[in-house]
């Protein structure tokens, strides 16, 4: 085909990614889960206030009841709420947008793989519409398409800057690696683990190209710079989540850890998680296929062997098998099994993979090649749109627990039925609680409240009152057995409680008393005999 068609082609598929990815996506995921909200106030209170909910100006890293939250998303999502105002599709945007952006990034990294731009053109659209990142690209829970991109954006460089001998090259693609540390908890112990990759893969080259790495390496320590800074005034930014997330924390020794560690890493090498169910957490995908299209297998396959025969003779085609073998490395350290969050950046050297095999079945294998090609083609083509058709349509009703739809639509109904006087009380059953050992319940208050329930953010609280006093008690409180002024009661039909053993006591009609003279006027059902209930209250 001409320069002209291959353009075309290009163009459009561009468009249709950018429409699948943008369209509706305020409302598509249902509801907004509280990750969501807690770094969409924090947003808004930087561009309100140039401090963070608790106050802080221009904070690294943003604390939010029991954790932290990494910087490049939340402030990225600053400018989009300035011009979209407060709103679901304005804290979502920027997680598309980097998703985006790190689908053309992946198109050229293809392209110094393979030279051949219909092979980088293929893979840019398995990129685009791979399960493993789709549901990613259109929240705001975490900054995984950041992440992608710093690391697909270095990586990329980094063969660039070896070709050229360019250490101002390798220097920004140390840079980005950086940005892929901030952008998410995990980069940063897989930023690492590939860097000991990469000097491992180009060790025959590190003498005659020492200015390069040397300027790698210089571009990713001071850009750490100031993390590291604010790793020594407070550690627990940095390591709070970690623990509570190793799986140190359940083993009662080292060897139960270690085997724990392996069985979660031989995990992610599983054909069901890959290609069949994937991960069953809703938030992360589908639950409707693998985090990889079936169609890609045969492709994996055939890059793999490619790969493999470049093996001594090329240094990025090592670093591609290192990065496949050593992927789940971060992800394995930590409780979840198959978390494909965790382990997100592994879609890229899986679908580089399946680049190497497009290239080696269209170029080395003539017509047979060509065939196989096509058929997989077609295969790819019905299973995309059969995904998409799932994901817009009944995933979005499997989905709305995970997302905390109702809780949300409850809140969002209270605030938005109240008086100028009124307030709306919001029961402790609405959340899972813990039991004390004094068989007492734990309930959420003050900053910790707003996490769990998402009610800044829905209530539109000033960030000013909220940085000063909390929760304004006359708008909004927790409700603890008594109304002071008339206004709307929310509560759970059931109580769900977790015992300090672990185990989960779930009651079958909630037995806390209704606040005298309270109206049932709206219900938000969740599941059978589990609903949200609004009432008026005098």
């Amino acid at each position: 085909m001409s320069r002209g068609s291959f353009w075309l082609i290009a163009t459009v598929l561009f468009v249709a990614t950018c429409t699948t990815h943008l369209w509706m996506i305020g409302g598509v995921p249902p509801g907004f889960h509280s990750d969501e909200s807690a770094n969409a106030y924090n947003a808004y209170c930087i561009l309100e206030t140039g401090a963070d909910e608790h106050g802080v100006s221009y904070p690294l890293f943003f604390r939010c009841a029991e954790d932290y939250r990494d910087p490049v998303l939340i402030y990225s999502i600053v400018p989009a709420l300035k011009l979209l105002g407060l709103t679901k599709a304005a804290a979502r945007l920027p997680s598309a947008l980097y998703f985006l952006a790190a689908s053309i990034a992946f198109v050229f990294l293809s392209y110094e793989y393979c030279r051949d731009k219909w092979s980088a053109l293929a893979g840019g659209v398995l990129f685009s519409f791979t399960p493993w990142t789709f549901n990613f690209s259109r929240t705001a829970v975490i900054g995984y398409t950041p992440m992608l991109l710093g690391i697909i954006l270095g990586w990329l460089l980094l063969v660039v800057a070896v070709r050229r001998s360019s250490w101002r090259v390798a220097a920004l693609a140390g840079v980005a690696w950086a940005f892929a540390m901030y952008a998410y908890y995990t980069g940063r112990p897989i930023v690492a683990l590939l860097t000991v990759c990469i000097l491992a893969s180009f060790a025959p080259v590190l003498r005659s190209q020492w200015k390069v790495f040397a300027a790698f390496l210089a571009g990713l320590v001071l850009a750490t710079f100031p993390m590291m800074i604010a790793t020594w005034r407070n550690p627990a930014a940095l390591t709070a989540r970690f623990q509570r997330l190793s799986v140190f924390q359940q083993a009662s020794n080292g060897s139960q850890a270690l085997l724990a560690m392996a069985g979660r890493y031989v995990e992610y090498f599983d054909p069901r998680f890959l290609f069949w169910s994937g991960d069953q957490n809703l938030r992360h995908g589908t639950g409707a296929s693998g985090v990889l299209f079936l169609f890609v297998a045969p492709l994996v396959v055939a890059g793999l062997y490619a790969a493999a025969r470049n093996w001594r003779s090329s240094p990025p085609h090592r670093f591609l098998l290192l990065g496949v073998l050593t992927y789940p490395a971060a992800a394995a350290l930590t409780v979840e099994h198959m978390h494909s969050g965790r382990s997100v950046h592994g879609v890229i050297f899986w679908l580089l993979t399946a680049v190497l095999g497009i290239h080696w079945l269209l170029v080395c294998r003539g017509l047979t090649g060509r065939v196989v090609i096509t058929l997989l083609a077609v295969f790819g083509a019905a299973e995309i749109t059969r995904f998409c058709r799932d994901y817009f349509g009944a995933y979005q009703t499997r989905a709305r627990p995970w997302f905390q739809t109702e809780l949300g639509e409850a809140i969002q109904f209270g605030f938005e039925h109240l008086g100028a006087n009124e307030t709306l009380y919001i029961s402790g059953s609405v959340f899972d609680q813990q039991l004390r050992k004094d068989n007492t319940l734990e309930l959420p208050v003050d900053r910790e409240f707003h996490y769990f329930a998402t009610v800044p953010f829905l209530g539109k609280i000033p960030p000013r009152l909220y940085q000063h006093q909390g929760l304004p008690k006359d708008r909004v409180q927790l409700y603890q057995g008594a109304t002071r002024k008339p206004g709307l009661f929310l509560r759970r039909s059931l109580l769900v409680v977790w015992y300090p053993n672990g185990t989960l006591y779930q009651s079958e009609v909630n037995p806390e008393p209704l606040p005298p003279g309270a109206t049932l006027i709206k219900t938000f059902p969740m599941r059978r005999s589990d609903d949200y209930e609004i009432y008026t209250v005098p």
